[in-house]
């Protein structure tokens, strides 16, 4: 019972740092990464879940995580869009990763009582709430789970590695193979897990001290090799998903930067996340720096080197006296590489990069902390009570921490109202409080809220776009034209999206002229892809009856772009309106090839079916779509509705039952049953 207790103390605490999480909301990115995305809707379809990039709606973002997805996917069978369960698994994730780091540090430092400390600070840490208490946070926790795995694994084999006698290594060993099994799917969760190998052989030149120069050299060849060929088999999978190595566009931070404007800009971000390791207080969400660095004389950049300097001279260290705490600062070093900007990222720093870095940190100052008050006799030192007292204290202290910041994570009104507390000129601070009131249902607030932004950023396009949608939204079509119009004036020709915009406004005036002249006007001008200005003239089309120009701008949209889903759906529903249901059911299955789980396409042609009175086909469509989603009332109504009129009125009325929350279908349910209940008695 004994072993155990340090290890339940250790996950209860952690239990109790994150016990207030179960009620906060989808927040930040968790809306895209999951309630938008229909790779993680069915668990069976692997190929799906599995061969999806990560940024799905983002072609070229250069993020490959299968892991991360079949987790969501797990996630999305059991709970559907509560996230509740979400942040279940998330906290089960993190309290297997303090586990496993409690069984590392016992093993490496040979103390379970500096190891319970640094497990007990890792649990508790204020600057993991991104990576645990944010649900999208989760690929940080699994890469740092199978990294750690994989690294106690390899310590599991110290001393077949030491005691060997012929001095080499033999790679076969079943440790040794399930470790590198374990930074393939760290690799899978995150590519940030590419560091392990480093790690590891720098474990294994302490342990080879003793050994010739060549005995050590062909040793780290044989490691390198071993971790090298899942390396590379991740390299290839993740090259024939999303067709890259890295992140890739222009919306990566450093995009176009100098190489030494990013080394002195890092080199302040680096001392930053020693200060958030030591001092975790005035934690954000987003980080900008002010102005990038361009030159070594700047102050903070100078200030920035030398602490670095020292840092990493400190680090070095541990190979010459095999001091634990010193490899915990090499450890944070080394797992901050892939968040450098040496390869371009997506942020110049976030909170969530320190998850795995932190467990350097935990590492050393557990260590240093045990050595500072206790001296080096743990067992016979009279200053135990002493140690515990303070060990308590500065674990209550990061729970406290961790606590507050959960509350603020509680939803997304509460979190960037608080960011823009911390940060009041943050654009996107604003922006995305604005995307907040706008899923609540509150476009007044929306407006409210972006008029303060371009107040404070008046040439920021995106904001004033933005801005106009929520016009749109609230129904004032006259603003939102201005703002649209303020955007075009500004030599934003090339966004499509302005063209569109203004349309629909014209559409919902019934200025169909206009809106179509801004159509054209959108196809001759804008640089961007054209596809919804098509889509919008097929609207405009629809609305005036001109079913054959509808027709011919939904194929022309199709022949601008072949994978336009939505063009293909267009062009399936007017042929279906012009009863061609051989051609409307052509283009809604071409729809359908390019995205197996489109809403539209799917009720379109089980609707197609339907018409055609092909009843098993339309409710093996309908039933298809419903898996994917289950709240669409109207889907259901017209189940029950084929079911009746193929003469099976209890699975039309088990349909039925699915009804509930719209007003329109609860009346017409009413109304068949009525009257059948009236055929029957008659």
């Amino acid at each position: 019972m004994k072993k155990w207790l340090p290890l339940s103390l250790i996950i209860a605490f952690g239990v109790l740092c994150y016990s207030n999480i179960f009620n906060n909301e989808f927040l930040f990115d968790d809306p895209d990464i999951i309630l938008n995305n229909k790779a993680i809707r069915d668990i069976f379809n692997l190929k799906s879940v599995l061969l999806t990039n990560y940024w799905h709606s983002i072609a070229n973002a250069g993020l490959y995580r299968p892991l991360v997805f079949f987790t969501y996917a797990l996630d999305y069978h059991f709970w559907g869009k509560e996230p509740a369960g979400y942040h279940i698994s998330n906290l089960i994730f993190h309290l297997i990763t303090c586990w496993i780091l409690y069984s590392v540090f016992a093993r490496f430092l040979k103390s379970r009582r500096i190891a319970f400390a640094g497990a007990l600070l890792f649990a508790a840490h204020p600057v993991h709430t991104e990576a645990v208490t944010g649900i999208v946070g989760r690929a940080e926790v699994l890469m740092a789970l199978f990294f750690l795995l994989g690294w106690l694994l390899f310590l599991k084999s110290e001393s077949t590695i030491i005691d060997s006698p012929s001095g080499k290594i033999n790679i076969f060993k079943r440790n040794l193979m399930l470790s590198a099994g374990c930074y393939f799917l760290a690799l899978c969760s995150k590519e940030n897990a590419v560091v392990l190998p480093v790690i590891l052989i720098s474990l294994l030149l302490r342990w080879d001290h003793n050994k010739s120069f060549y005995q050590r050299i062909e040793n780290i060849l044989r490691v390198g090799f071993l971790y090298f060929v899942p390396l590379c088999i991740y390299l290839a999978v993740r090259w024939s998903v999303i067709g890259s190595f890295s992140p890739q566009g222009t919306e990566q931070f450093f995009h176009n930067v100098s190489s030494s404007s990013v080394f002195f800009t890092m080199m302040r971000v680096f001392l930053m996340y020693g200060k958030l390791l030591l001092v975790p207080t005035n934690l954000l969400c987003s980080y900008r720096l002010t102005a990038l660095s361009s030159s070594l004389f700047e102050w903070r950049v100078l200030f920035s080197l030398v602490g670095v300097i020292i840092w990493f001279c400190a680090a070095l260290r541990y190979f010459k006296s095999g001091c634990k705490g010193q490899f915990g600062l090499f450890f944070i070093l080394v797992s901050l590489l892939p968040v450098s900007n040496i390869i371009r990222i997506g942020d110049i720093m976030a909170e969530r990069f320190l998850y795995l870095p932190s467990v350097g940190f935990v590492l050393f100052a557990a260590e240093m902390w045990c050595k500072t008050v206790c001296g080096r006799s743990l067992e016979k030192n009279n200053k135990f009570y002493l140690m515990n007292a303070l060990l308590l204290l500065c674990a209550l202290a990061f729970c406290l921490g961790t606590i507050k910041r959960n509350a603020e994570w509680r939803t997304g009104i509460i979190f960037w109202k608080t960011t823009l507390r911390d940060i009041p000129d943050s654009n996107s601070g604003y922006f995305n409080l604005a995307v907040c009131y706008r899923e609540k249902g509150a476009p007044e607030m929306a407006i409210k809220v972006l008029k303060r932004s371009l107040e404070i950023h008046p040439n920021h396009i995106p904001t004033r776009i933005f801005l106009a949608e929520m016009y749109y939204s609230a129904g004032q079509y006259e603003n939102a034209i201005r703002e649209n119009t303020v955007v075009l004036d500004r030599g934003e020709h090339q966004k499509s999206v302005v063209y569109k915009n203004l349309a629909l406004n014209y559409i919902k005036l019934q200025d169909y002229e206009k809106a179509r002249e801004y159509c054209m006007r959108g196809i001759e001008q804008a640089s961007d892809a054209q596809n919804a200005l098509y889509h919008t003239l097929v609207r405009i089309y629809l609305n005036t009856g001109d079913m054959n120009n509808a027709l011919f701008f939904a194929l022309k949209a199709v022949e601008y772009d072949q994978s336009d889903v939505m063009g293909y759906i267009l062009s399936g529903d007017i042929y279906k309106r012009f009863e061609n249901y051989e051609k409307a059911e052509y283009y809604l299955k071409k729809a359908l090839a390019l995205d197996e789980n489109s809403h539209q396409a799917l009720d379109y042609l089980a609707a197609v079916y339907y018409r055609k009175h092909d009843f098993d086909q339309a409710i093996k469509v309908w039933n298809q779509a419903i898996k994917l989603y289950p709240d669409d009332e109207h889907i259901w109504y017209y189940i029950g509705l084929t079911y009746e009129l193929k003469g099976n009125l209890p699975a039309a009325k088990d349909a039925w039952r699915n009804i509930t929350r719209n007003h329109a279908y609860v009346e017409r349910v009413k109304e068949r049953l009525h009257r059948l209940t009236e055929n029957n008695g008659r």
